[in-house]
């Protein structure tokens, strides 16, 4: 069930950043075109009881989300 849709940016580009209830945790999704293609990025935002190490991957997931360019 999508919980929120926001807008922000991937890549430089304008996405969009949708929640999702993944009935034990949320799923994070970040979907934008670029030049005729569709990008996604997804993150299981998992409660630590799921993922003992879901600090560590937000981490990953926010340094992917900061450093991604598309090339020109």
């Amino acid at each position: 069930m999508i919980r929120g849709i926001t807008d922000t940016t991937f890549g430089g580009r304008m996405a969009k950043r949708i929640s999702v209830f993944d009935f034990d945790s949320m799923r994070i999704e970040i979907i934008t075109i670029n030049k005729g293609n569709v990008y996604n990025l997804s993150f299981n935002d998992a409660p630590e009881g799921n993922d003992p190490d879901n600090a560590r991957h937000q981490q990953i997931y926010s340094q992917m989300l900061s450093i991604f360019r598309f090339m020109e």
